[in-house]
């Protein structure tokens, strides 16, 4: 208020001091009509009061709240070897709906994959430990087609040809 008032005074000060405005009105009266202006801008965007902002927060938190206690309620109705599951299939770059999208020979070749891997993972077994799966990985890891890769070779291990499956590697 006391800058207002300071304010004021230098204006009829200034207006004073000047015998003719150029444009007709004072630089008072601009001023008023800048900040009436001003004002009205703000009468135009309401405030939010202390309790909506309080309101806000609290419908965040409980939004928050409610999916954190959803990706709880998931992870503890898993069994461990679907943990385990999930844990191979992103190890190997894949989803469920990739094994759904595959071609049934395919399919079952990388469920047997799978479901080898997570018996090891299970019984603590490491899979290097079989010569026909360390190929089996080794092939998977190669770049390009990691997946029909180590279906190949998954397939040619379970048929027996582990010198074939070098071979071809």
């Amino acid at each position: 208020m006391q800058i207002t008032n300071e304010l004021n005074s230098a204006l009829a000060a200034s207006a004073a001091r000047s015998s003719e405005p150029a444009s007709g009105e004072s630089f008072a009266d601009a001023l008023k009509k800048a900040a009436g202006t001003a004002g009205a801008a703000k009468e135009s965007e309401p405030e939010k009061t202390a309790s909506e902002i309080a309101q806000e927060k609290a419908a965040k938190k409980e939004a928050t709240h409610k999916a954190l206690l959803a990706e709880l309620h998931d992870y503890v109705n898993k069994s461990p070897a679907e943990h385990i599951r999930d844990a191979v299939l992103k190890e190997l770059g894949l989803t469920e709906e990739d094994l759904n999208a595959m071609p049934p020979e395919k399919r079952k070749a990388m469920e047997e994959l799978i479901n080898e891997r997570v018996r090891e993972k299970l019984l603590g077994r490491k899979p290097e430990s079989d010569p026909e799966v360390a190929a089996a990985l080794a092939l998977e890891k190669d770049a390009g087609g990691a997946v029909d890769a180590a279906v190949t070779a998954l397939q040619m291990a379970l048929a027996g040809g582990t010198q074939a499956m070098i071979k071809a590697a």
